[in-house]
């Protein structure tokens, strides 16, 4: 059998100007400093990034092979916004996703929870003081603490696509109500506590009614 072992170490990828326009425009999509339906004008994102228009092309060329970005017939480049029908699809998808992370991390019983549990405590704490920017804080950090306690990295990485592109949608729907925070708080807590007591099929099943609860209340309003 042939000797496979490189001779020499694998070289670092050079971050090219492409990557960084692509990094650059990625993120300001995702936290809506670029809304769904902006135009995307490769001039002005030229000259907003210091780079030319060739490294912007390629960005906008890999977004939109990501479906991030949509070319609109004789208009132009727009960042997408979702229809209804592709959002509820996202959204069955997330369910799922989300629903065998909990199990599985309810099957781990080296899995540390401490912050998990610190953070719905925080978000319940934001809504006794009515503080919206406090319960999204908490509640993201709690999906981010949920989802790094789960040993499955391919399982992740695609849940964190998945909740790129709900959080898109997000920008140009109707903000939840206290309601649905108090309802997603109790969702939370439910899971945090089948994932305490180490069942994963109730943990599991909480997370999928959660998932189904904000599916269904999205589906009943217009994108």
């Amino acid at each position: 059998m042939k000797n496979l072992t490189p001779t020499n170490k694998p070289k670092k990828k050079k971050v090219t100007s492409a990557d960084r326009a692509y990094s650059a425009i990625r993120e300001a999509i995702v936290n809506g400093t670029l809304r769904p339906g902006y135009p995307l004008l490769e001039t002005e994102l030229s000259e907003q990034l210091g780079m030319s228009r060739t490294p912007v092309r390629e960005a906008i060329n890999r977004l939109k092979a990501e479906d991030v970005i949509e070319t609109i017939k004789r208009k132009g480049i727009f960042v997408k916004t979702l229809s209804k029908d592709e959002l509820v699809h996202w959204y069955e998808v997330a369910e799922g996703l989300e629903g065998m992370v909990s199990y599985l991390v309810a099957s781990d019983p080296e899995a540390q929870l401490d912050e998990m549990e610190a953070n719905i405590e925080a978000m319940e704490e934001a809504l006794s003081e009515r503080n919206t920017d406090k319960w999204i804080a908490a509640d993201e950090r709690y999906h981010s603490i949920l989802y790094s306690l789960c040993k499955n990295n391919f399982l992740v990485e695609h849940l964190k696509r998945v909740n790129e592109k709900l959080q898109l949608a997000r920008l140009v729907l109707i903000a939840g109500s206290a309601s649905d925070k108090q309802e997603s708080t109790k969702d939370h807590r439910a899971t945090f506590e089948a994932i305490k007591a180490g069942d994963p099929d109730l943990a599991r099943k909480c997370t999928h009614e959660h998932w189904k609860r904000i599916r269904q209340t999205y589906q009943s309003r217009s994108v």
